[in-house]
């Protein structure tokens, strides 16, 4: 396993690449209300780095994240689509894939890393990530699902 340094630089290296996937298109986005939206998750995404960089400088303390459960959502449309940011729902899906993955990552980090201080960070990222895929998944609920 690579130093302390080099995991959590990894860490926020993918969560800026979020951020930076958030505002491209909170640049791009037609609609005040599909920028607003954006907005939280670009905060979303900004308070994973806050967080992984206390990690970093501080190690872990013990906090506590609610499970949250999927809505199932991500799982049920294909992987891949192309963005078009004047669409809500295209906005949302991509934002729930995005989610997805990253929990998936940090999952499979946190079984790889069984018994040592990173199963912890990585079981709280995935908490973290599995949070925000509930509520863009329920945001693609109420209001494109809704709608149908």
């Amino acid at each position: 396993m690579p130093k302390n340094t080099d995991v959590f630089d990894i860490m926020i290296e993918k969560e800026l690449e979020a951020v930076a996937f958030y505002t491209k298109m909170l640049e791009i986005a037609k609609f005040d209300a599909f920028k607003a939206t954006i907005r939280e998750f670009i905060k979303m995404e900004e308070n994973h780095v806050v967080i992984i960089q206390g990690f970093k400088e501080n190690g872990f303390k013990d906090r506590q994240i609610k499970d949250f459960k999927s809505l199932g959502l991500s799982s049920s449309s294909d992987k891949a689509e192309p963005i078009d940011a004047s669409s809500f729902e295209s906005i949302l899906h991509q934002a729930v894939q995005r989610e997805d993955a990253a929990y998936n990552l940090y999952t499979q980090l946190k079984e790889d890393m069984a018994g040592t201080e990173y199963e912890k960070i990585f079981a709280l990222m995935a908490k973290e990530e599995a949070a925000h895929k509930y509520y863009f998944e329920k945001l693609y609920d109420d209001h494109i699902l809704k709608d149908n």
